[in-house]
């Protein structure tokens, strides 16, 4: 987990309310750098079956979207 700065008291408030094995925190690079390895921890965090790996490019090349933009 992050120490300093802004994340690690935004953590601190998310832990407030969530047990620590149900929050799970991500690096931007390492999911950049690999989608499906990313996907492959958030998978297993919510005990979902992890893609196979036909699966991965659909999910991988899926466009990003923001819901509130909507």
């Amino acid at each position: 987990m992050v120490h300093n700065g802004l994340y690690s008291i935004l953590n601190r408030d998310w832990l407030k309310v969530f047990p620590k094995e149900h929050v799970l925190v991500l690096q931007l690079e390492p999911y950049w750098k690999g989608l499906a390895g990313t996907l492959t921890k958030v998978y297993q965090h919510l005990g979902l079956r992890t893609m196979t790996q036909e699966e991965e490019p659909t999910v991988a090349s899926a466009p990003f979207k923001n819901k509130q933009e909507e």
